[in-house]
């Protein structure tokens, strides 16, 4: 996605951040890190809210007599390291384990259907070479279908690195905790103890799968490594043995059936969870695995031309009129260029906010839960590196009928590509005519906007902007509930306005990106393969996840990604400076 996402951002914000960074990411979802207690044992009352991962004086392993009692246990598989704290990672490194410690925690309640069931389960494994892994993860009741094929969510994972392992990913010695992992779970087989009489006692299970993919960080913050063990090159590490287990009469996991996790179909005890539906409402069979297929379907309403949503036409334009994209009517094409702009500021630093919890503070709020979304948070390092690219290229107006930035007021504001201009004073500048739209010759970004005591804040529902691909077609890609904040200090250089503690976010819908993707992709198809552009190697590039990071309705609601529900829109949010600037025309 990266090579779409760079004609989007890179000449606004260079092909959407060099197309969402090639949609290679597994699926979303961020642990909700607990804190381990004193005596080393999980706390199994849950809080919802996630915390930073705090790393007590736990005992390496569990007690020497269940140790006896349960025997050693057989680690098969390996996991992949790698520095990622810098623009240039560091080495791949495959750890083998060499042992592992594992404690589970089963519910006792006799005579209830979930009698047995595990809810927790805590993994030391250890290396040779002085590596550490230990997860911890817990079923939580609410975690509204973030367990998925009887796997239970890593709540907590802590990296214990040393010796040759240190050396070889160039990392300092010490602990580094989960921050980004996009795959997190633990996959245990059976899901219920055989024999609840005894505690501590042992079961005879797997852990079958540990699932981990993103990135873990030092304590202090800074230096990060890259965690891998759910690639499909890689054996996943799995676990075989009598393992030693708790019972709690308190502890909560899975039922035994239920609908938790499922949009359809059976719920394991001969009930329905509910049918998917058709675009015209009717049922269909169309489940899977519990999920119903995301559907796109057509609405043009009082539209007569232009897009209807999946790739089609509401209907074409006579001669002489054009299609108006935000309402789906013919138009005159405008017919003057726009030669007034009121004041201006030009871009002067822009970064992406990342941890996720700096994120949550900063961007914007989709979802309704009080926390802002980013879902290039992970990717944060490779788009400083294009964001500094930007600098200077971009410029924020005010519409030509701002000339007092002294008081409170309302008006447009307009965001398009800029150059300097040749001659002049410093900070005129020249505006890119290819992002103007014919419509009604004004930029392509453009929202309403509003000045009060000194904070500016804007916003659009939806906008195209032009997208160009090297060698391919140029197309307009929409941008939707873009939004926008930040200071706006006025004067300075050639009568603009600064602005400081500036937030840019919108979201990007995946089926926007299919749809230019595919035809991008038939003129690629269309060519001789030795004729063909560059960047069509890129289109038929696909994987698994991306960041696409919100589930989001056709009546604009957004929910988190996760198991249950597939992402379908990229939140995406910028910080970023202005400094004065003033647009005396358009690049020649």
């Amino acid at each position: 996605m990266r090579r779409i996402l760079g004609p989007i951002l890179g000449p606004i914000l260079g092909p959407i951040l060099t197309t969402l960074l090639a949609i290679a990411c597994s699926p979303a979802g961020d642990p909700a890190q607990d804190v381990l207690t004193d005596d080393g044992t999980f706390p199994y009352d849950h809080v919802d809210a996630p915390r930073e991962a705090v790393v007590s004086d736990v005992p390496d392993v569990p007690p020497a007599d269940v140790l006896q009692a349960c025997g050693p246990a057989a680690v098969l598989g390996t996991l992949r390291l790698f520095r990622n704290s810098t623009d240039v990672s560091g080495p791949e490194v495959d750890l083998p384990f060499a042992a592992a410690d594992v404690r589970l925690h089963a519910r006792r309640a006799p005579g209830t259907p979930e009698d047995g069931c595990i809810g927790a389960v805590d993994v030391a494994l250890t290396n040779a070479d002085g590596c550490r892994l230990r997860v911890v993860t817990v079923r939580n009741p609410v975690d509204d279908g973030e367990t998925a094929s009887g796997g239970l969510p890593v709540d907590q994972a802590v990296l214990t690195v040393g010796g040759t392992c240190a050396a070889l990913l160039g990392v300092p010695a010490g602990d580094y905790v989960a921050e980004e992992l996009k795959t997190r779970r633990v996959v245990v087989s059976p899901r219920r103890i055989p024999d609840t009489a005894a505690a501590p006692a042992c079961a005879d299970v797997a852990v079958t799968a540990i699932r981990l993919y993103g990135q873990l960080r030092a304590l202090g913050g800074g230096v990060g490594i890259g965690v891998d063990s759910s690639s499909l090159e890689l054996s996943t590490p799995r676990i075989e043995g009598s393992f030693p287990f708790d019972l709690s009469e308190d502890l909560a996991c899975p039922f035994l059936c239920g609908c938790e996790g499922k949009m359809c179909g059976d719920d394991g005890c001969g009930g329905s969870c509910g049918t998917c539906k058709a675009c015209d409402g009717s049922d269909t069979a169309a489940c899977d695995a519990g999920t119903c297929p995301v559907l796109c379907c057509p609405a043009c309403g009082d539209r007569v031309c232009g897009d209807d949503g999946c790739g089609g036409t509401c209907g074409t334009c006579g001669d002489g009129l054009l299609c108006d994209p935000s309402n789906g009517a013919c138009v005159t094409p405008c017919a003057e260029p726009l030669n007034a702009w009121g004041p201006a500021g030009v871009l002067a630093a822009a970064a992406t906010p990342s941890p996720r919890a700096t994120a949550q503070a900063v961007c914007f709020d989709y979802t309704g839960d009080g926390l802002g979304e980013n879902g290039l948070a992970f990717y944060s390092q490779q788009m400083d590196g294009m964001l500094a690219g930007l600098l200077g290229r971009v410029v924020v107006a005010l519409d030509a009928g701002v000339t007092d930035l002294s008081g409170d007021g309302s008006f447009e504001l307009w965001m398009t590509p800029i150059q300097p201009a040749p001659s002049g004073p410093s900070g005129e500048v020249l505006a890119d005519p290819s992002w103007t739209s014919p419509i009604d010759c004004r930029p392509a970004i453009r929202m309403a906007a509003e000045r009060k005591d000194g904070a500016l804040t804007a916003r659009a529902g939806r906008v195209e902007v032009p997208v160009q691909l090297r060698g391919l077609s140029r197309r307009w890609m929409p941008l939707e509930d873009l939004r926008l904040k930040g200071t706006m200090v006025p004067g300075g250089g050639p009568g603009g306005f600064e602005l400081t503690d500036g937030v840019f976010g919108f979201l990007f819908r995946s089926k926007d990106y299919e749809i230019a993707a595919d035809a991008w992709r038939a003129e690629c198809t269309a060519l001789p393969k030795e004729q063909r552009p560059e960047d069509c190697a890129y289109l038929f590039v696909t994987g698994e996840g991306s960041p696409f990071d919100l589930a989001c309705a056709a009546d604009g609601t957004c929910q988190p990604r996760s198991y249950t529900w597939a992402g379908n829109t990229a939140s995406l949010c910028f910080t970023f400076g202005l400094t004065p600037a003033k647009v005396v025309g358009f690049v020649p």
